[in-house]
């Protein structure tokens, strides 16, 4: 079982927060929502409220296994100029972690992070400038996996990105279990 953070805050696509968590959740991980704008709960791009499980200011967040976020505008943005986040992932990335970005924040946060540099990732259509400016592959792809790096493309594929995960983190196996639980159809 990983320990999973992510972090989320208002303004985030609210598909690319609970489809993801509860793939991990229903593998069998343990998934921690962080709320980084000084309150659990959140409200979505679309005007959702999510709760989270803790603040940001609650922990150090340094003993988990894979560090997330969620896209949505202005939610990416936000959590891209978060200097808490940002050295979450940063600290996770260096250190042989895993993390995952969806939606805009592969471009928004990862591009300029450094993170995906080299790799090769995917984003919301119309961000792919980003990713090749931040020295990545554009893939184009619902999801992809490159190294300690898991990229996904958007709302509608929030449910590839999470099986892609479980995949991951879990393995083939629990990945192809799920996907049938779930009526997955990628």
């Amino acid at each position: 079982m990983a320990k999973i953070y992510v972090f989320i805050t208002d303004g985030n696509e609210e598909t690319e927060i609970i489809a993801p968590a509860d793939l991990l959740r229903r593998a069998g991980n343990d998934v921690t929502l962080v709320s980084a704008n000084g309150k659990l709960e959140t409200t979505g791009a679309n005007g959702l409220k999510i709760c989270a499980d803790k603040l940001i200011e609650d922990e150090e967040y340094l003993d988990g296994d894979v560090y997330m976020i969620p896209g949505g505008l202005p939610g990416a943005e936000i959590l891209g100029a978060d200097k808490r986040v940002t050295d979450l992932l940063m600290y996770a990335f260096e250190n042989g972690k895993h993390v995952g970005a969806i939606c805009a924040s592969p471009a928004v946060v990862f591009a300029k992070l450094g993170i995906i540099s080299g790799k090769k990732a995917t984003c919301y259509p119309g961000c792919e400038g980003a990713l090749e400016e931040g020295n990545a592959e554009a893939t184009g792809l619902p999801a992809v996996t490159d190294g300690n790096v898991t990229t996904g493309k958007g709302p509608g594929a929030a449910a590839a990105y999470g099986i892609e995960l479980v995949r991951v983190i879990n393995g083939e196996a629990a990945a192809e279990k799920l996907a049938g639980e779930f009526i997955f159809q990628g």
